[in-house]
């Protein structure tokens, strides 16, 4: 085809969308390895080592910034008065919100649906809990020591983050039953251990201010109900305030809040957990370890009682969630429960171990049992740094070996 002037004309060649895809951000980029299962473990540890380091090195600074006082009668009157309390008391509902999804999704769509394969973690989340708890209390009355004894509740809690994050470092060979298995069970234990906070916890509940609560969540948590996600961050805030001014542990809400959202033919929890997940992780996780974890030096010695109860901790970290998991473990099988067809009992049992890493909740129980800054507060924090590596050490390898020597049928 040519022009009048006798030139060749080419037809032109139109390409839809032509245009290459926008680069990832450094926000997206970011956000998308805050939504990674390691990604827990890592801020918290990193938040947990900053907390100790700074509260030794500048301990008027730590205080001031994190536990030094707003001054606003209002936040208060609400429990959030300084950066820590404004943390425990507010933010952590994110992540228990988080642990409430997770949970929803599991029940709906994922393990949890088969009540054959929940039944056992969840056995063993219980075990590990009771044990932990009764080696926590067996060395107080031996050693007649009462702080000892009042925080029983302490080691009872399973970190999901620090559990999952070590699984990583076995390598890619943990068996994906195994995986699941942890899960469960870790979900399972953070759900009862909230659970146990907000009964032992020395506040005087209100229950108009529950029953306010409790008729707001019957919309959301009525069978079949779809909402859009604005709607359950608006009722995790109501609740949220009720439960404070029912004087009721606030952390307990999110998961309640969480386990009402809807998964499977629904997007909305799929939405929130995209959203949420990130902040909970990058922001809230951190912050909390940073507030937590820092150490009140001066209040520590080679005092004896100080010495049993960092010992106490230790012990009963490891050697509860050992056996007690393990144990229960054990039991439930004798009974007719059934293990996945790839995971082996010493398995379970290394893995058993890996379940004494982590302090979100143990922190929370000492801080309503004990109060920050105090003698017991400040020997459990180290504690539960000392056992958090040992477990993790003991755990890896122990696990590794495990798997190595499993029959070749089972993985």
């Amino acid at each position: 085809m040519s022009d009048p002037h006798g030139r060749t004309r080419y037809p032109r060649l139109i390409v839809a969308n032509s245009t290459p895809p926008p680069r990832p951000t450094f926000y997206s980029r970011l956000t998308e390895l805050l939504r990674q299962e390691f990604a827990a473990g890592i801020t918290v540890g990193s938040g947990a080592l900053l907390a100790v380091l700074w509260s030794f090195v500048s301990p008027t600074t730590y205080q001031s910034v994190l536990h030094g006082s707003f001054e606003i009668n209002l936040l208060t009157r609400a429990d959030l008065g300084s950066v820590y309390e404004a943390t425990i008391n507010g933010l952590m509902v994110i992540f228990f919100f988080v642990v409430g999804l997770e949970l929803s999704r599991e029940i709906r769509t994922g393990v949890l649906q088969d009540r054959r394969h929940a039944a056992l973690p969840v056995v063993a989340a219980i075990g590990g809990m009771v044990a932990s708890a009764a080696v926590f209390e067996l060395i107080g009355r031996l050693f007649s020591n009462g702080q000892i004894e009042r925080g029983w509740g302490v080691p009872m809690a399973t970190d999901i983050a620090f559990t999952l994050g070590a699984l990583a470092l076995v390598g890619r060979r943990v068996p994906n039953g195994l995986r699941v298995f942890l899960l469960t069970l870790a979900i399972a234990d953070d759900v009862f251990a909230v659970v146990v906070l907000a009964l032992v916890s020395h506040h005087h509940a209100a229950p108009a201010w529950l029953g306010v609560a409790a008729l707001i969540l019957v919309p959301v948590a009525w069978p079949g109900k779809r909402y859009p996600p604005v709607i359950y961050v608006v009722v995790l805030v109501l609740v949220w305030l009720c439960f404070v001014a029912a004087h009721v542990e606030p952390a307990l809400c999110g998961a309640v809040v969480g386990i009402c959202v809807p998964f499977g033919d629904s997007p909305t929890g799929d939405k929130l957990e995209h959203a949420i997940v990130p902040w909970s992780n990058g922001f809230v996780l951190p912050l909390f370890a940073l507030g937590a974890c820092g150490v009140v030096w001066d209040t520590l010695s080679t005092d004896t009682s100080v010495v049993e109860l960092i010992g106490a901790v230790i012990v009963a970290r490891i050697a509860g969630k050992a056996l007690g998991i393990t144990g229960a473990t054990a039991l439930g099988r004798r009974l007719g429960l059934a293990l996945p067809s790839d995971v082996t009992m010493p398995m379970v049992a290394a893995s058993s171990i890996l379940c004494a890493i982590g302090f979100t909740v143990p922190l929370l129980f000492a801080g309503s049992v004990f109060g920050y800054g105090s003698v017991a507060s400040s020997s459990i924090t180290v504690g539960l740094l000392i056992a958090s590596v040992l477990a993790a050490l003991l755990g890896v390898v122990l696990l590794r070996r495990a798997i190595d020597r499993a029959p070749l049928d089972s993985l």
